[in-house]
């Protein structure tokens, strides 16, 4: 069973993406199963599950901004967005992290090298899991640093992993998928997909391409951001030149429950 996690679509500001766009390629992509995460709201997943009628299974959730960083709520309903605490602008950890559970949900950090992790990870244990790979997480710099922060969450608390496309553009769906033995693929439970046995799949996102979507898309960003996004892109094109080079295919991890 191929699952894809952690979409966006046009309900999250620094995404333009239809759902009916994301949902087709899904399914040319040959994924039985996405899990759709708009920035702090569950909007998009709904209207996927609405959209796919039954063609693809659509599990639905958000991204919930919170002081510890972001957080992957998965299996739930929108009364989440609607009755859980804020924080200022910020979703409560804790009351989050309580909203769901009462839901019976998932929750997962997403990309903890730029959350609170990277000071203090304790918070982690209140968690199924985190995000082991984010493909977004695009530079040689970040990526050396979250594998490090990983392993060091891992060696701790040895918490549940996941992969995640973090895809704000139709095309990063391409980026990255799990793959469960599932032995009937006609009952499942997303749990179990999520917390057992499973290979997460990774090959590189254009770097050019991340660039633009953050460059066009942040529009709250100030010319600091603009001018960074601008110098990524320049080098983005001879490092997705360097990527294509080498072939860019599919790298495996498998994962068991005793890695876990």
């Amino acid at each position: 069973m191929k699952i894809c996690s952690h979409i966006h679509t046009y309900h999250s500001e620094d995404c333009v993406s239809r759902v009916e766009d994301i949902v087709e390629k899904a399914i040319e992509l040959k994924y039985d199963l996405i899990i759709v995460t708009d920035h702090d709201t569950t909007k998009g997943a709904y209207e996927a599950l609405k959209v796919a009628q039954g063609r693809i299974d659509v599990i639905i959730g958000a991204e919930f901004g919170t002081e510890m960083g972001h957080i992957l709520a998965i299996n739930i309903d929108d009364t989440v967005e609607k009755n859980c605490m804020k924080k200022g602008k910020k979703y409560d950890f804790d009351d989050l992290v309580k909203k769901v559970r009462e839901q019976n949900g998932l929750l997962f950090l997403a990309h903890p090298v730029q959350s609170r992790a990277k000071i203090n990870f304790d918070f982690v244990e209140k968690l199924d899991g985190i995000e082991l790979i984010n493909a977004r997480v695009e530079s040689s710099f970040a990526i050396k640093k979250s594998n490090e922060l990983n392993k060091r969450i891992r060696a701790k608390y040895n918490p549940s992993v996941i992969a995640g496309c973090d895809a704000h553009t139709i095309k990063e769906l391409e980026s990255t998928y799990m793959e469960v033995d599932v032995p009937d693929s006609s009952q499942w439970d997303i749990k179990e997909l999520l917390l057992g046995d499973k290979t997460l799949y990774l090959k590189r996102s254009s770097y050019k391409l991340i660039a633009w979507n953050k460059l066009t898309r942040n529009r709250g960003k100030g010319i600091k951001h603009k001018m960074k996004q601008v110098i990524k892109m320049i080098l983005g094109i001879f490092i997705d030149f360097k990527i294509a080079l080498g072939g860019n295919s599919f790298e495996a991890i498998r994962i068991c429950k005793e890695d876990q």
